[in-house]
């Protein structure tokens, strides 16, 4: 009789040690079990037992770790959405006031706060923003203004023109001019149409066409990039990117042919759609011109973040062209679009970021990997830094301003988006891929492999959170489907949403969507 009730108990101990790794809470079935049989409780808790769900632990659930975060219930299917493949698609998210979730590529689609299709936003819940004649149009970016606007920002493709052969080559050469395009909905769906023309903006800002070594143009018209979108308390949309400027032979080490070069830009329009001329040179935007212009000659600018007093925080990345690291960082411009003096040496913070948030005291926490390349047999690791409002590294956070953490699962995984829960804490989402070794029906050795979104967190003072989950991470899987995950947001219920892909093609992936429940101890 007792040997029937250990089996019994043992099983629900591995069931809910299953659940505890993919997001879900212990059940209280399993508790008790845990509590009659500590030495069961042990066994089912050993690497051996763990291995087969990429995550192994070697401390025993505590009373923090029973509080760890989990898998919302009341959320899709217990906690999972997964939508179908769409053309063109995209996985650019953004948070409604009432906690829907919208989610952009070419098309849009929102979620309604249960997870389900909000059938009253488009057609069945999508919407596809108008394109320009003859165009295309390609979403970059999604914000919401303070009267719950939401604010579409991408890239238009124009009507192909005349190009010059000698940019026929190279790397990346464009086929025609492009411009920013901005477009603007009432909450009800409907396109704005207070906002530029008829809720639409579309602009260039004045930017130059690119121009080869000779002077002469490339293109009849400029091409200029978005790459991301954000709202500042006045309702103003300040927008990043990049601008081509010209041609160059040689741009890197045993580069031999020509390479476009690119200038980043930041700029502001006013609430209404228009240039904000009390922004960078008076036309509303600052670089775009030359990447001197820019403290770290950058060729895009990506992630802008309004401070409260209207400051502009903004990550550099790398163009086509690959140049030195020291491109890579973070910068800081004035209200008025003009580099912060106040923000370290020429306002800039030289690091490798993939992802920010600022938080209101103008401190700002950055992610990236330790270095850009590492052996692929080796995890990689992510160093999370915290810079206080004058640029510096915050030393009483971590280890001297920035803590180390080690990507869980093998080569493939990262740790490369962050949000901040509102009490200092930074919750770290990525992917993790294990792998499972197995016999194949010829009796060979091989490996599948296990894609998980994985979520950590490290407390105020940037250490890890062990009170999150087993081994301070939580890891959840969608069946057999090969996740990536893109974006990682906070709701205003402190509930994480992880927002992620799946597929092999970017023209036909489909979307996957994890709401969790997060301890506020």
């Amino acid at each position: 009789m007792q040997g029937n009730f250990s089996s019994a108990c043992r099983l629900k101990v591995q069931m809910n040690l299953t659940a505890a790794l993919e997001g879900s809470s212990l059940r209280s079935a399993g508790v008790a079990c845990l509590s009659l049989l500590p030495a069961l409780a042990l066994l089912a808790l050993s690497p051996s037992a763990t291995a087969s769900y990429g995550v192994s632990t070697s401390k025993a659930l505590t009373q923090e770790a029973r509080r760890a975060a989990r898998l919302d219930p009341t959320f899709g299917q217990a906690g999972r959405v997964t939508l179908p493949p769409q053309p063109a698609g995209g996985a650019i998210p953004v948070l409604m006031p009432d906690d829907s979730l919208v989610i952009g590529g070419r098309t849009l689609l929102r979620l309604a706060p249960d997870g389900q299709l909000d059938e009253s936003f488009g057609a069945g819940g999508t919407l596809t923003p108008p394109a320009p004649p003859d165009g295309d149009f390609q979403v970059e970016g999604l914000a919401v203004d303070p009267h719950d606007r939401l604010i579409v920002a991408g890239t238009s493709e124009l009507p192909a023109g005349e190009v010059k052969p000698s940019v026929a080559f190279g790397n990346g050469t464009p086929e025609s001019p492009q411009a920013v395009r901005v477009v603007r909905y009432l909450p009800s769906g409907a396109l704005d149409t207070s906002f530029g023309d008829h809720g639409i903006v579309e602009t260039d800002f004045g930017l130059p066409p690119p121009v080869d070594e000779s002077g002469q143009p490339l293109l009849p018209k400029p091409w200029v990039k978005a790459t991301g979108v954000a709202v500042d308390g006045e309702g103003r949309v300040v927008l990043t990117g990049g601008s081509i400027v010209g041609l160059q032979f040689g741009c890197f080490h045993d580069w031999f042919f020509n390479t476009l070069t690119y200038a980043a830009f930041v700029a502001r329009l006013t609430e209404s759609g228009t240039p904000d001329a009390s922004f960078g040179g008076g036309d509303g935007v600052f670089g775009g011109h030359s990447t001197d212009e820019n403290p770290l000659h950058a060729e895009f600018s990506d992630g802008p973040l309004v401070g409260p007093d209207g400051s502009v925080t903004y990550a550099h990345g790398d163009g086509r062209c690959p140049r030195a690291e020291g491109s890579n960082g973070l910068a800081r411009l004035t209200a008025d679009g003009a580099p912060s003096t106040s923000f370290t040496a020429g306002s800039t913070v030289r690091r490798w970021i993939t992802a920010a948030a600022l938080a209101p005291n103008g401190s700002t926490t950055v992610v990236g990997p330790v270095t850009p390349w590492y052996f692929p047999k080796e995890p990689l690791r992510a160093r999370v830094t915290r810079i206080g409002p004058q640029g510096k590294p915050d030393r009483s956070y971590g280890h001297r301003g920035q803590t180390v953490v080690t990507t869980p699962g093998g080569p493939g995984s990262s740790l490369h988006t962050l949000a901040m829960d509102g009490r200092g804490r930074a919750l770290l989402g990525g992917t993790m891929i294990s792998a499972k070794a197995f016999r194949g029906p010829a009796g060979s050795a091989k490996k599948r492999h296990r894609h998980f979104f994985v979520l950590v967190r490290l407390k105020a003072n940037g250490r890890l959170d062990w009170a999150f989950g087993p081994r301070g991470r939580i890891a959840t899987r969608f069946g057999a489907l090969g996740v990536n995950q893109s974006s990682l947001l906070i709701d205003s219920q402190k509930r994480a949403v992880v927002v992620g892909s799946y597929g092999r093609t970017y023209t036909a992936h489909g979307l996957v969507v994890a709401r969790y429940l997060i301890d506020r101890q």
